[in-house]
């Protein structure tokens, strides 16, 4: 299950979870690489597919309506369901359909990157 700031969203045809090292990098004089490591973030790609005009709004809203997300979704790492902070890196929603009078149908796909504070 996932929620975004406790709302119940569908369920995402995918979820993909990938693991960030923030830091920096940077090459001495003898050639050697040194890495200061601060943190590990996790970024996390949803993507929707086949979505009504009302639950894509419902989605799409979620993911806008606040700059700093509480997303709770089943982190692989932990084995269980996680609790972030998180910020929307990018937004994409694909229309299959516009109806008469230029409204918004039914989406192809929504596609949302997240990334944890």
């Amino acid at each position: 299950m996932l929620t975004i700031d406790g709302l119940v969203l569908p369920t995402p045809a995918a979820l993909k979870m990938s693991y960030e090292s923030v830091g920096r990098m940077e090459t001495t004089a003898d050639g050697a690489l040194a890495a200061d490591r601060l943190a590990v973030k996790r970024r996390v790609s949803l993507t929707w597919r086949g979505l009504g005009r009302t639950e894509a709004a419902q989605v799409l809203s979620a993911l806008t309506d606040g700059v700093l997300l509480t997303v709770a979704l089943p982190d692989p790492k932990a084995g269980a369901q996680a609790s972030l902070t998180m910020i929307l890196v990018s937004l994409d929603a694909d229309l299959m359909t516009v109806e008469s009078g230029g409204s918004p149908g039914c989406c192809r796909d929504i596609t949302a990157v997240l990334r944890e504070r």
